[in-house]
């Protein structure tokens, strides 16, 4: 493997126009080891996994989940096929973003159309406040009813968002590097830091805060003809950092949190197999056990979503090539670990649930509504 290059200090960017920051200063550090899940390593989950349980458009079924019921409402396509993220406010208004705009629903309320933009690629929520971000680097901010507004135009390819207020918001792009965004003013101006390892081409793929002093990214960088992922934190002073020891991922395309404990999720060995990966006490990245399948032909595909909570399962989108291109809903239940719950919905994206955890929405080809019901 060749020698890693050298860490480079931190400097960040601060913008009113982002028009005036395509030079930032850039944030390194080595690349992650090779070591990690699938590397010879007993916790890599492997094995047969349990039969699925199937479900899909005008189904209603229902999966055990350790003490839960988790169960699967008949799916909904009030547009045409093709959803790409879902998030939601404190208040239970739900929105959608799909390919003919960005959909909304109150609570007990019918589908409506919130916004006629059709390329909304990643969405966040506050409380009552909702921004959203276009592929072409469009934010947009919707404070309670009031109409949606534009924030100053970020010229890069958005990929994520992360909403820690009304005002604070986080985003990741890509374009001439791999940048992570930072605004306390709700879009008017923007702090910019760049992942850079040289020549190496590096990208974001996630962003996530656990609160307004702790921050995640992931991505990967492309070293050599194989991709390793990475994972950086913040404690919200714009300073970036590698989180932890080695990843031994080949990409991250999720991170959630529960409780202390973080969660990534990826595509890793063997054969880009599908993981996801916890913190231990110690701080360090440890497999969690995620059934992929037999080591000769694993069947699970990439992790590229999750959510949960404490009165809840972490559940992970699992979407990509595995045998053949699959979407699968997993969860990481109560006295059983990491479960196949559903598979046969089409290709799943994003996934979503209101406070409380009784509630979870998925969202590809359809708008799938489960409900969290714990078992007496």
């Amino acid at each position: 493997m060749p020698s890693c290059p050298a860490a480079v200090l931190i400097a960040v960017a601060v913008t009113t126009s982002l028009a005036a920051c395509s030079q930032p200063d850039s944030v390194g550090g080595a690349p992650p080891a090779t070591t990690g899940p699938g590397s010879g390593s007993s916790a890599d989950g492997g094995g047969t996994p349990p039969p699925p349980t199937d479900g899909g458009v005008g189904n209603t079924v229902t999966a055990t989940c350790g003490n839960y019921d988790i169960i699967a409402e008949p799916a909904e396509m009030p547009n045409p096929p093709g959803y790409r993220a879902v998030a939601g406010t404190a208040a239970g208004d739900l929105y959608v973003a799909g390919v003919r705009g960005l959909l909304h629903r109150s609570p007990g309320g019918a589908w409506t159309n919130s916004s006629d933009v059709v390329d909304i690629v990643a969405l966040s929520a506050t409380a009552q406040d909702v921004f959203a971000a276009t592929q072409k680097g469009r934010v947009m901010h919707l404070s309670g009813a009031a109409a949606w507004t534009d924030a100053v135009a970020i010229p890069m390819e958005i990929v994520s968002l992360a909403a820690v207020s009304a005002t604070e918001v986080y985003a990741v792009a890509n374009g001439g590097g791999a940048h992570i965004l930072h605004t306390r003013d709700a879009g008017a101006s923007w702090k910019v830091a760049v992942i850079s390892y040289g020549l190496r081409p590096a990208y974001l793929t996630r962003i996530w805060a656990r609160s307004a002093g702790d921050i995640y990214a992931v991505g990967e960088l492309k070293w050599g003809t194989m991709p390793f992922a990475y994972v950086y934190r913040s404690a919200g002073d714009d300073q970036w950092t590698l989180a932890g020891d080695s990843v031994g991922m080949r990409t991250l395309g999720a991170i959630w949190g529960v409780g202390e404990t973080t969660y990534i999720g990826g595509e890793g060995e063997p054969f880009w197999a599908g993981h996801v990966l916890g913190t231990s006490p110690d701080g360090h990245w440890i497999d969690d056990g995620v059934p992929y399948g037999p080591d000769w032909s694993p069947d699970l595909p990439g992790i590229i979503d999750m959510w949960g909570g404490l009165e809840s399962p972490l559940f992970a989108v699992a979407t990509g090539v595995a045998t053949e291109p699959a979407s699968i809903l997993l969860a990481r239940c109560p006295g059983q670990g990491w479960t196949r719950l559903f598979q046969n919905l089409g290709i799943l994206r994003r996934l979503w649930g209101p406070p409380g955890g009784r509630e979870l929405y998925v969202v590809g080809d359809a708008i799938h509504h489960f409900r969290i019901a714990p078992r007496p």
